[in-house]
C-alpha cells in the first residue's frame, strides 16, 4: 500500500501552480508517483529520484492508495496534475488549467482528464498550429489524431483493474506492490515452477497489456515451462495457452518470432487446429503468418490464413 505524503509542483512561474502527487511505501527508501488512466485509475506506482528541481509541500493524510483505485492529483506519462489548494487536493480545477495560454499543455490536460471529442478538438487544431509550420505536415498530424484518439477512448475506458486489484492483496506478502515488482519477481527462473506464477504474470498483464519486457519474460517462461511438458498437456493447460497466446499477439520481430517458433510448429503438428485458438484477432494472424512465412512453413500460412477467414479476418499482408 502506498500513502500519499505530499504534493510536488513544477510550474512554479504560472498564476496557478500545479502539482503531482507523491507517494511514500512503507519499507522503501524512494519516493513514487502514480501513472494513471484517462479516468485517474492507477496502473502502476513509479520511483521519482530527482526532486531537487521541484517544490515539494508535504501533506498529512491517512489514506492508503492501490492499484485501481483514483489518485488525488492523476498523472499518466509524466509529471501533470491538478492545483492544490491549503494542501488539500480536488479535482474540480480541470477548468482553471484549461485558462491555460499554452495551447500544447492545454492539450495535455485535455488528454489526461479525457475530454469529450467536441471539446478537445478545437483544442488539437490549436496546437497544431502552434507546433507545425508545414500545413501538409499539420493536416497529416490532425488526421492521425482524430482517427486514433476514438480507439485510444475506448481502450482506456475497458480497463478492469478490478481482477489486479484483488489479486495484489494476495501478492503483497510476496513483497509485490506493482508492475515493476511483478516483472523483477517474475523474471527469476526458479520462481518459473512456482504456483503463483500464473497469478503474478495475470496482475502484471492486466495492467500493462502492451509491456514488451513482460512479453520476454513470458517466451523464457514458455520455452522452459514447455521443456516439461507434452504437447498435449501444453494445449490443455490453460496457463500455458494464455501466455502463449499474449506472446503471439506481441511478437513483432526475427527474434521474438523465433523464440516461439519452436513451441507453436510443434504444437501445430500435434494438433492442426491449434490455429484457431492462436488466431484470436488480426493481430495475432498477422503475426503469425509473418513468423511462418520468415520460417519457410507455407503450409502453417495455409492454416493460418484458413482459420482466419473463417473468423471474418482480412487478409492484409506485405512481405
Amino acid at each position: 500500500m502506498y500513502k500519499c505524503t505530499g504534493a510536488v509542483f513544477f510550474r512554479k512561474e504560472a498564476p496557478s501552480e500545479v502539482g503531482f502527487a507523491l507517494f511514500s511505501r512503507e519499507g522503501a527508501n524512494l519516493q513514487f508517483v502514480a501513472e494513471t488512466d484517462n479516468y485517474f485509475r492507477i496502473q502502476q506506482f513509479v520511483p521519482i529520484i530527482d526532486t531537487q528541481d521541484f517544490l515539494i509541500q508535504s501533506v498529512q493524510q491517512d489514506e492508503q492508495y492501490n492499484i485501481g483505485q483514483a489518485v488525488p492529483i492523476p498523472s499518466r506519462t509524466s509529471a501533470f496534475g491538478f492545483i492544490v489548494e491549503d494542501v488539500g487536493f480536488y479535482i474540480d480545477a480541470f477548468d482553471t488549467l484549461m485558462r491555460e495560454n499554452d495551447p500544447i499543455f492545454r492539450l495535455e490536460v485535455a488528454s489526461i482528464a479525457g475530454a469529450g471529442a467536441d471539446e478537445i478538438d478545437p483544442i488539437l487544431n490549436s496546437a497544431a498550429v502552434a507546433a507545425f509550420s508545414d500545413s501538409l505536415i499539420r493536416d497529416t498530424w490532425l488526421n492521425i489524431e482524430k482517427e486514433t484518439r476514438p480507439a485510444s477512448e475506448v481502450y482506456w475506458s475497458s480497463l478492469d483493474f478490478g481482477p489486479a486489484q484483488e489479486l495484489l492483496a494476495e501478492l503483497e506478502a510476496m513483497a509485490i506492490h506493482d508492475v515493476q515488482d511483478a516483472l523483477r519477481w517474475l523474471r527469476v527462473e526458479r520462481n518459473f515452477w512456482d504456483p503463483s506464477w500464473i497469478k503474478v504474470w495475470f496482475f502484471a498483464r492486466t495492467l500493462e497489456p502492451f509491456n514488451k519486457e513482460l512479453r520476454d519474460i513470458s517466451a523464457s517462461w514458455l520455452n522452459v515451462f514447455y521443456s516439461e511438458l507434452s504437447a498435449e498437456g501444453a494445449l490443455e493447460s490453460p496457463p500455458f495457452m494464455a501466455v502463449l497466446f499474449f506472446i503471439c499477439e506481441l511478437s513483432t520481430t526475427r527474434r521474438e518470432f523465433d523464440e516461439l517458433y519452436d513451441v507453436v510448429e510443434e504444437l501445430q503438428m500435434e494438433r492442426p487446429d491449434v490455429m484457431q485458438v492462436l488466431i484470436q484477432s488480426r493481430i495475432s494472424h498477422k503475426n503469425l503468418v509473418q513468423m511462418f512465412h520468415d520460417h519457410g512453413n507455407f503450409a502453417a500460412v495455409e492454416s493460418a490464413d484458413h482459420w482466419a477467414r473463417l473468423k471474418g479476418y482480412l487478409k492484409d499482408r506485405k512481405y
